[in-house]
């Protein structure tokens, strides 16, 4: 299918531009001209009736979600709304401090959706280290390794970590290691992965400290 949508997109391409030509002259031009429309209206009638399926970031055993599944889309039920806010006239993925909730930490509302994306340089999880980027994950990996959000549903289940940060948009780190991943790096996600979802909580803030266990791993890792 895939093949005979680039032989039919080549066409209407080539037609297109052959209508541009004015090589042809009188009675000769009027041929070609009648002949490339009905050409490109059978093209046209080809591609309308070819389903055209949007490649999904992510492990085809475990694809990221796409922004038109967020419920900031219509028919989207997966939870972007709650967490959005409007900032100088554009929309920011919002999340409040844990212990000041008027303190609010401000993140890409495509950050994970569509494609993997990691939180190196996002404060206050892996800013630059001073007061008004905090970097609280003191580990390299967590703060480098690509993520995006997912379906459970869609995925093997113990590659999945129910959402903490944004509860309801779970997350998955395996599904974006590169096909050519080696056994280190594979074995590596899978353990972090068994880290967070062992020591899971939803919460919808940012905290001033790293859960004890997760920093005791994180540290032990690295």
């Amino acid at each position: 299918m895939f093949m005979a949508l680039l032989t039919l997109l080549a066409a209407a391409s080539t037609l297109a531009y052959a209508s541009d030509d004015r090589s042809c002259h009188g009675e000769a031009c009027g041929a070609t001209e009648t002949t490339q429309g009905m050409a490109l209206l059978m093209t046209q009638k080809h591609l309308s009736k070819t389903k055209l399926v949007a490649i999904q970031a992510g492990n085809t055993m475990c694809p990221c979600l796409t922004a038109e599944q967020l419920d900031s889309s219509k028919g989207g039920y997966f939870p972007e709304k709650i967490y959005e806010e409007k900032v100088n006239g554009k929309k920011v993925k919002v999340l409040p401090e844990c212990n000041d909730a008027s303190k609010e930490w401000k993140f890409p509302t495509d950050l994970g959706i569509g494609k993997c994306d990691n939180m190196d340089t996002l404060p206050p999880f892996c800013g630059s280290g001073t007061q008004t980027s905090p970097k609280r994950w003191t580990s390299d990996w967590m703060c480098q390794a690509k993520f995006c959000h997912v379906d459970p549903d869609n995925c093997p289940d113990d590659w999945v970590i129910s959402g903490n940060l944004f509860p309801g948009l779970a997350f998955s780190y395996r599904t974006c290691l590169p096909d050519d991943a080696s056994d280190a790096q594979k074995s590596r996600a899978m353990h972090e992965t068994g880290i967070l979802r062992k020591y899971h909580r939803a919460y919808h803030c940012a905290a001033d400290e790293t859960d004890p266990n997760l920093q005791k791993a994180a540290d032990k890792d690295d």
